[in-house]
C-alpha cells in the first residue's frame, strides 16, 4: 500500500494558426513521489510509471470532405 503525491505545474496554450484552423499546445512539469510505503527504500522516491514530464500538441478545423463537420488530430509525448 502507501500513498503517492503529485505536485507540479501544467501550462496550456491555444492558438489560430490559419482561419479556421486552432492550434493547441501544453506541457506538465510533475513531481510524483512514493510517500508511506511501509518500505523506508522506497519512500521519497520518484512513484512508478508516473512521467516527470509530458506534452501535447493538438490541430482542430474543419473537416473539407463534408461540409460543417470538424475534427482534430492530437499526440501526447
Amino acid at each position: 500500500d502507501g500513498q503517492q503525491r503529485h505536485q507540479g505545474l501544467e501550462l496550456t496554450a491555444r492558438g489560430r494558426v490559419a482561419s479556421r484552423v486552432m492550434v493547441q499546445a501544453g506541457l506538465m512539469l510533475l513531481d510524483p513521489v512514493q510517500l508511506e510505503t511501509g518500505n523506508p527504500a522506497l519512500n521519497g522516491l520518484r512513484a512508478p510509471r508516473a512521467p516527470r514530464v509530458q506534452g501535447n500538441l493538438f490541430l482542430d478545423g474543419p473537416l473539407p470532405v463534408v461540409p460543417r463537420l470538424a475534427g482534430n488530430i492530437g499526440i501526447f509525448v
